[in-house]
């Protein structure tokens, strides 16, 4: 860390690097969460600034793309070709909810983070629904070499608040599946 505060070449240092150290496949306390948020269509402040003019207009518009490419994005899908991403050197796979956990892991093996994969559609579930279907998933990737995720992005009318159960149950059992 330097003087001013910033590591090397200029950024800051890292508060939660829980997500790099999963993807390296190093120990984490808890199952870091990725949700691709498919252009944050289901964020209300989203919907709201692309609202207010047309894509092209926004295209054109250093602050629109600014506002709202600050808004996470992150690509995946390699299901179709799983064991030819292991061979290739990817570190990090994401599968969509069609993939069985433990067929992924077989093709690729011990070596690559694998990330994925619950349904989107549950989290149109109870908040108490979606706390079980994360259980369920969890336990099926195991706590090593994994990155929670949805099996595809965030539909446009997901509540804010689904979103947020589905990140703390990750938390919360994968936490519990670390201890036992």
């Amino acid at each position: 860390m330097e003087a001013n505060g910033l590591g090397p070449q200029g950024f800051p240092e890292l508060k939660n690097d829980t997500f790099l150290r999963a993807a390296w496949g190093e120990e984490t306390d808890y199952t870091p969460v990725w949700c691709m948020r498919q252009a944050g269509r289901y964020l209300p402040e989203f919907r709201e600034t692309r609202a207010a003019q047309d894509f092209f207009s926004t295209c054109r518009s250093p602050e629109a793309c600014c506002e709202l490419t600050l808004q996470i994005i992150f690509a995946k899908d390699g299901h179709f070709a799983l064991e030819e991403l292991a061979q290739a050197g990817y570190e990090v796979v994401g599968l969509d909810w069609t993939v069985a956990p433990k067929k992924a892991r077989e093709c690729v093996g011990k070596t690559v983070t694998l990330q994925g994969n619950l349904d989107p559609c549950a989290l149109y579930a109870s908040e108490e629904e979606i706390g079980q279907l994360v259980k369920q998933m969890l336990d099926d990737f195991g706590p090593h070499r994994y990155i929670a995720n949805l099996g595809h992005g965030l539909y446009p009318d997901m509540d804010p608040e689904h979103v947020g159960a589905f990140v703390d149950a990750v938390h919360k059992h994968s936490r519990l599946l670390r201890q036992n």
